[in-house]
């Protein structure tokens, strides 16, 4: 992004479940799932900065106040995709990140040339087609050859989603269900604090004390002496 504030769009670092999502393919339905909520909770903290008394002595001064804090807001959420060393084949996963930003309410100029559905012979695009691959259907369509054609390589590629009791029929409904609870409260869930150990792990050994070390060098001079007076050591 070379305009606007800093949107996601760095790979990031994938967890187990997201969203009541588990996360077991590197798809472009779970990027699209990702940057949306990133984008809608960047949407939510910048209605705060409106309640400062600069915006409300704006709006006070204009005629539609609406209209002016809905000029700020459309320039700051305003930028460009900047794909950087990403490639830009068509359904690549940074497109389906720019398609959460855009569904998330950032402004990004973007046509649908690069969207699955595109039709580069007819020159025309299937929303439906992008629809399918945002909630996984295309993956739900592989699901369903792939079981019939040959079981056993079903049962290795999907064996989490067996593990799970996820079929084909059920990906749509839970990629409907994570936009869902995205768009009701993108809020992330804040996990409880853990308490601190009682007795933290130490894996250097600690330093001596004056007094150790004093304690240290006698008994080791009492133990030398001991050796001499048995003859053990030659004095």
């Amino acid at each position: 992004m070379s305009k606007g504030w800093k949107t996601g769009l760095e790979p990031s670092v994938d967890r187990k479940i997201f969203r009541g999502v588990p996360n077991l393919l590197r798809d472009d339905l779970l990027t699209h799932a990702r940057h949306l909520i990133r984008q809608k909770r960047q949407t939510e903290d910048l209605g705060a900065c409106f309640m400062s008394p600069l915006f409300q002595s704006l709006s006070a001064l204009c005629r539609s106040p609406d209209y002016i804090v809905s000029l700020i807001l459309l320039e700051i959420q305003s930028c460009y995709l900047d794909v950087g060393l990403q490639r830009t084949t068509t359904g690549a996963r940074v497109f389906a990140a720019m398609k959460g930003a855009v569904d998330g309410g950032l402004n990004i100029p973007h046509s649908t040339k690069r969207f699955p559905g595109y039709d580069a012979e007819s020159k025309s695009f299937n929303a439906d087609v992008h629809r399918a691959h945002i909630f996984g259907q295309h993956v739900a369509d592989y699901m369903r050859s792939l079981e019939e054609e040959d079981p056993e390589a079903f049962k290795r590629q999907f064996s989490q989603y067996i593990k799970l009791g996820i079929n084909a029929d059920q990906i749509e409904g839970i990629y409907k269900t994570a936009h869902a609870g995205i768009r009701a409260n993108p809020e992330q869930a804040k996990k409880p604090e853990k308490a601190p150990p009682a007795s933290r792990k130490r894996y250097t050994r600690r330093k001596l004390t004056l007094a150790e070390r004093k304690n240290r060098v006698a008994q080791k001079k009492q133990s030398f002496l001991a050796k001499i007076q048995e003859g053990q050591v030659e004095p």
